[in-house]
Order: structure tokens, then C-alpha cells, then sequence
């Protein structure tokens, strides 16, 4: 919590299983993944609150494995390859936050589901990205200048 995190090979590099809350942290020009969730057989629930991650090499937020989950509100990923991005069985749910000039603002990928609400998503080459996993917006997120606002099926899901 409170924390900032400059110029390193990996910001924060989660590997095993445990529940884990972040907030108020910033995770700039790391070689890697600003926050990266790696787990195969453990369980990991996360939360990511108030935060940015910033000019990393690879992505913003990176959800891999199975038993895996995430949530993230109130957060910025700027100027990463991969703003936020979710693989392998993982769950990541995107709540109030920013996903801008990224080469891709959200992917879901390989078997991974990714739900976004409330949420801007504007200047990326694509917005959101669905390639093999379940993708779902809740039809309130805002787009704007995207050089292509979805690739993939996105699924329009109307809140309750």
C-alpha cells in the first residue's frame, strides 16, 4: 500500500498462492509487467484499488494461470504494450478505471474471462481484445479515439 515503484525489472511479480490487496500503488517503466499473477495449481484472489502502472514493457496488470482472481477499480494503465490483460483460466474484473494509449487497452486471452464496467477506454490501437476467452462489458464503459474499439466478441451484458 502507498507505494511507488520506478525504472525495475519487474514491478510486482506475484507467484503462489495467498489472497493479496493492493492500493495506492505506482508502477512505472518497468521492464516487464507492472503487476504481474502468475499461478498454476494455487488459488489467488487479488484486488488492485487506486492505482496506475505506467510505461511498462509488457503489460499494466498481467492475470495468468488458473484459480486466479482479480479485481480492479479506480485504476490507470497508460503507455503499456497490454494495459490490462487476463490469460489461462484466470478471472479479472475491470471496475471504474482508465485504459489509455496502450497498444491494446484490455485483452482477455486463452481461456480467461475479463468483465468490464464503468470504465474509459480511449486512444489505444484496440480497446478491447477477445482472442479465445470470454469477454463481457457491462455497457457503460466509454470509448474514444481508438484506433479500433474491439477485436474479437465482446459480450454486451445489461446490469441488474
Amino acid at each position: 500500500e502507498d507505494c511507488s515503484i520506478t525504472d525495475t525489472f519487474r514491478g510486482i511479480y506475484v507467484l503462489g498462492a495467498g489472497r493479496y490487496a493492493f492500493k495506492n500503488i505506482k508502477v512505472t517503466r518497468s521492464v516487464f509487467s507492472g503487476v504481474m499473477f502468475i499461478a498454476s495449481d494455487a488459488v489467488v484472489v487479488a484486488t488492485i484499488e487506486d492505482s496506475s502502472f505506467e510505461q511498462n514493457g509488457t503489460f499494466g496488470v498481467d492475470l495468468n494461470g488458473s484459480n486466479t482472481t482479480l479485481t480492479v477499480r479506480n485504476s490507470l494503465a497508460t503507455y503499456n504494450p497490454t494495459g490490462f490483460g487476463a490469460s489461462g483460466s484466470s478471472k479479472m474484473f475491470v471496475e471504474n478505471s482508465v485504459a489509455t494509449n496502450n497498444t491494446y487497452g484490455i485483452t482477455s486471452e486463452s481461456g480467461a474471462a475479463v468483465s468490464v464496467s464503468h470504465s474509459t477506454i480511449t486512444h489505444n490501437g484496440t480497446g478491447f481484445r477477445n482472442y479465445s476467452s470470454s469477454f463481457r462489458s457491462f455497457g457503460n464503459n466509454s470509448f474514444a479515439n481508438n484506433s479500433t474499439n474491439t477485436i474479437g466478441t465482446i459480450l454486451s451484458v445489461s446490469q441488474q
